[in-house]
């Protein structure tokens, strides 16, 4: 060897030393790990890996330093101590994992969260035991409220006892807002409080939004002030409005004052919209007035439009007038939408026009359409000018067609044209649907041209079936056909819905052929409900559903047990419902089993429809399902069946946790015994879900006592016009004919709540409305109305056939 070579040197054998005993451990962990696995059924064994993945993950994040540290030395340390304690992969979606097992995975996230050392475990598990909501988790969730070392474990205990809605959680949870420690745990304490909705929960609450020395507390203490909903709450909350220190907490007590909807908070609030040092308290104030809903915060809310440094409370004052329904409103608005200098609050000032509805906004919606320099700001002008519904809007639309470069902008004009319903507008709307070079127009014309049902737009319609380029406008095209073309376009639409190579089509021209409602189409939509792809059967499912052909049952029982895709089985059970035989309720019954939530509120509301006492108790058993959603629906039913046996279960629902579900079990009660339902009412008509309201103010319709018109009186302020006519028409004792009116109204949504209500009257005088809404522009509303005028005419045919019988005949029998 010559000198200056580099020498071999030996290779250290410390690694291959150290290797060995930890591969000895490794095996020796295998094995006895397995032998504890070995009497675990397969989910049982996937639930608790689900479990030790979080674990890793924890050890991976720093949780464990030691095996953490491990896991990052180079070979053969790193990948020895992965292979012993496993890989890095993300646990984000292992609480949705362990949610879908349902009440299988109850024992086992119990005892991990009663005996687990991790404490991400035990998060894990407190917030999967609060999704599935049974009620069996209570006693370890509160002994881990009251005695888990880690704060994060207490905060997420804290959130799933609201999830569970017993009221035994209450004073626990008390007691956290009060003592503990972290104050993310009192945080989280007090929005429970407010979620579950108890008023001895008022007090403390109270007292942490006035004492409590961290701002996220009292942040959580305002808001859920205002879930309650009580006005005893309005001074605390003012004051805290006028005085607090912290910006956010300011913030949070205007929301909840808007909330509450009580006008001995208006001054303060006009206060906080005007002087607020922090933009996020103005805008929050602003939106608060608007939801007060009285005339007195106008001015305030108009010098805020006009003045306000900030663009978002200049926005938020908009919307807020818009609300309001004040015509004082429109000189200040029409002047925002031509001159602010920012996009967003000239396109909110736009909306505003639309929604207060009144002629005098078209002139400065023209001329914002014409000349505002953001596509944003022209979109909302058409769609306000769609929405006033005047002749006088017609001119500047047609300009906008025609000359408007922005494609998104043509688009939204196209739509308000058809919103508009005037026969002028057809031919504009031909040219756009033949000539447009852009296909999101052409089809928003070929929708447009649906709505306003000419037979004169038939020829293009057809013609852009056959030849466009577009799928999306060929889908339009044959949506309309099935509202205006004959029998000319009905051979089209069968050899559409038979060979066309696009399922968005098929489905279309199933849609339009269930509209059109021949029977003889009945074998080809039978048929197609076994087409390869899951949106041409649920759209052939929903059409047979809309035809009301006894027929068709067997196949839609069919789809509902045996199809493989969710959307279509969800259809199916709808379809059921609306087809009204009774061959369908073990089918339906059978699908409030399926792991699909969707399936599950679908069939709770078919059953609803039927309306056969047989099925109080599985629907009453669905009153404790775990989705917010399906108990909704099972209250509904209820509603619908009208069985006294229901009654504890849905007085119990009232403390549910969720508010839909209670405004469910109270209309319900509405059939039963009303007096129980008076909290549920006075909180979904102070809410801003439109359909709450609406739901409430049809609960008071049916209780039809002096008491049940007091409350619609004094609780319901209301400055949406649709809303407020409906009320005080019930009021003037129009009863269910008011809701009828509806279906008369430009609002969709409005037309979809009337139609999907009515069913709780099975009144015989609603019928011409109904027979006028078979007809309408929205196919769910068009189902609905086609299914309850097939239902008034059973009862009719059986009260003729057997006076004195009450309720639906049975076409399936």
């Amino acid at each position: 060897m010559q000198d200056g070579a580099p020498k071999n040197k030996p290779e250290p054998r410390w690694p291959i030393l150290l290797g060995i005993p930890l591969l000895a451990l490794a095996v020796w962990l295998a094995h006895t790990f397995g032998q504890k696995q070995e009497n675990l059924t397969a989910k049982e064994h996937e639930i608790r890996s689900l479990l030790e993945q979080v674990r890793r993950e924890e050890r991976h994040a720093g949780g464990s330093g030691f095996v953490g540290g491990l896991c990052d030395l180079p070979w053969p340390f790193g990948p020895l101590a992965e292979w012993i304690w496993g890989d890095r992969e993300p646990a984000g979606d292992i609480p949705d994992k362990l949610e879908a097992f349902g009440a299988e995975a109850v024992p086992i996230l119990i005892e991990a969260l009663r005996q687990d050392k991790s404490p991400a475990v035990r998060g894990v598990c407190a917030n999967v035991l609060g999704e599935i909501g049974q009620r069996d988790a209570l006693p370890a969730l509160l002994a881990a409220l009251r005695a888990d070392g880690e704060g994060d474990v207490r905060k997420e205990v804290a959130g799933s006892l609201a999830e569970l809605g017993d009221a035994g959680a209450v004073g626990p949870l008390i007691r956290a807002l009060e003592t503990d420690s972290a104050q993310s745990v009192r945080g989280e304490a007090a929005r429970s409080l407010g979620r579950l909705g108890k008023e001895e929960a008022l007090p403390p609450l109270l007292a942490a939004l006035r004492m409590d020395a961290d701002f996220y507390v009292r942040e959580r203490a305002a808001e859920a002030l205002g879930m309650l909903g009580g006005t005893n709450a309005v001074p605390a909350l003012s004051n805290a409005l006028r005085a607090d220190r912290a910006a956010s907490v300011r913030e949070q007590a205007a929301e909840a004052l808007g909330d509450i909807r009580d006008v001995q908070a208006l001054a303060d609030l006009c206060t906080a919209l005007a002087t607020d040092s922090a933009e996020n308290v103005r805008e929050e104030a602003a939106r608060a007035l608007g939801r007060l809903r009285s005339a007195e915060a106008v001015p305030a809310l108009l010098n805020a439009v006009c003045a306000d440094t900030a663009g978002d409370a200049r926005a938020a004052a908009a919307a807020a007038l818009g609300n309001l329904g004040d015509d004082r409103a429109v000189p200040a608005l029409g002047k925002v939408l031509q001159e602010d200098a920012e996009s967003r609050v000239r396109r909110e000032a736009a909306e505003a026009l639309g929604d207060l509805g009144k002629d005098g906004a078209i002139p400065a919606l023209a001329a914002a359409l014409q000349g505002d320099t953001d596509t944003n700001v022209r979109e909302s002008a058409a769609d306000a000018l769609g929405c006033l519904g005047q002749p006088e809007a017609l001119a500047p639309l047609s300009a906008a067609l025609q000359a408007e470069k922005a494609s998104d902008v043509r688009e939204n004009v196209a739509k308000a044209l058809g919103e508009l319903g005037l026969p002028a507008a057809v031919p504009l709307l031909v040219t756009a649907l033949e000539t447009d070079k852009q296909s999101s127009v052409r089809s928003s014309a070929a929708e447009a041209l649906g709505i306003l049902a000419d037979p004169a737009a038939v020829p293009a319609l057809v013609k852009a079936l056959r030849d466009d380029s577009s799928d999306r406008v060929r889908k339009a095209a044959a949506a309309s056909l099935g509202r205006c073309g004959g029998p000319e376009s009905a051979e089209l639409l069968l050899a559409t819905l038979r060979d066309d190579r696009i399922p968005a089509v098929r489905g279309a021209a199933a849609t339009a052929l269930g509209h059109m409602g021949n029977p003889e189409f009945l074998a080809a939509l039978s048929a197609a409900v076994a087409d390869p792809h899951e949106d041409v059967r649920k759209a052939a499912a929903l059409a047979l559903g809309s035809m009301g052909h006894a027929p068709a049952a067997p196949a839609l029982i069919a789809l509902l047990e045996t199809d493989s895709d969710t959307d279509v089985r969800q259809a199916a059970a709808e379809a059921l419902g609306l087809l009204g035989d009774s061959r369908a309720v073990p089918a339906l019954v059978q699908a409030l089993q399926q792991k699909a939530t969707d399936v599950r509120f679908e069939a709770a509301f078919a059953l609803g429809h039927l309306g056969v006492p047989e099925t109080t108790a599985a629907l009453t058993n669905l009153l404790a399902d775990t989705a917010m959603s399906v108990r909704f629906a099972a209250a509904f039913a209820l509603a619908e069946v009208r069985d006294p046996r229901a009654v504890p279960a849905l007085e119990e629902r009232l403390s549910d946790s969720e508010g839909h579900v209670r405004l469910g079990a109270a209309c319900a009660l509405a059939f039963t015994d009303g007096r129980l339902a008076r909290s549920a009412l006075i909180d979904a008509m102070q809410t801003d879900a439109r359909w709450r309201q609406f739901v409430a103010v049809l609960v008071v319709i049916r209780l039809d006592t002096p008491e049940a018109m007091q409350l619609l009186d004094r609780e319901l302020r209301e400055p949406d016009a649709t809303l407020r006519a409906f009320a005080r028409r019930a009021l003037d004792g129009e009863g269910v004919l008011a809701l009828a009116k509806i279906l008369e109204c430009r609002d969709e949504d409005y037309r979809y709540y009337a139609a999907r209500t009515l069913p709780f009257f099975d009144e015989p005088a609603t019928r011409p409305a109904l027979e006028a809404a078979c007809n309408d522009p929205s196919p769910r509303v068009r189902r609905t109305a086609r299914f309850l005028v097939r239902r008034i005419r059973r009862v009719e045919a059986a009260s003729r056939r057997f006076p004195g019988a009450e309720g639906p005949d049975n076409p399936g029998k």
